[in-house]
């Protein structure tokens, strides 16, 4: 009977690559758009991990499927979220993050996005207020809440991106 490959190896690779190369500075901030447009980053740690696991698994003779996927693509977005995090407030402590320009561009475009939703009536002035506190103004409540937002994102598409691979390269054990 062939013994499974560990997980652990295609994890940390799949988790701390695409993370260090989404903190580089001359090219995160190009990739940064990827997020916006399709959360593609947030998949390629559970693809990229999966698709490791389900080559050693090839080799070794030994099953590879969806479940696999999933999980392989959990764990790799769990190692992604906490190397990205650790990335991100090791660049703001060195003063590599954003720059107080950047922030106070961020800070008007919030203030008017939350002045057209006051204007539409959707919410009220102490609420725009509360949100500039949190989202805008570095509270720990608003890193806090951004922080989980992501974390439940990258997971949920980096499991997503391990289980099409583990649908894509399903293999049955030999022997």
């Amino acid at each position: 009977m062939n013994r499974a490959p560990g997980k652990m190896v295609p994890c940390l690779m799949a988790g701390i690559i695409p993370a260090v190369i989404m903190n580089l500075p001359f090219l995160g901030d190009m990739l940064s758009i990827l997020y916006i447009c399709c959360c593609l980053p947030a998949f390629v740690p559970g693809i990229f991990g999966s698709f490791l696991h389900s080559s050693r698994s090839g080799n070794a003779g030994t099953s590879f499927g969806p479940s696999h996927g999933a999980l392989v693509g959990l764990l790799s977005g769990l190692v992604y979220w906490f190397t990205d995090t650790f990335l991100a407030i090791f660049k703001r402590l060195v003063g590599l993050g954003p720059s107080a320009e950047d922030l106070a561009d961020a800070r008007d475009q919030m203030h008017e996005v939350l002045q057209g939703l006051i204007d539409q009536n959707v919410i009220t002035q102490s609420d725009a207020d509360v949100a500039m506190d949190w989202l805008v103004g570095g509270q720990p409540g608003g890193m806090i809440f951004g922080a989980a937002v992501l974390l439940v994102l990258i997971v949920v598409c980096s499991t997503i991106g391990g289980t099409i691979v583990g649908i894509i390269k399903r293999q049955d054990p030999v022997g």
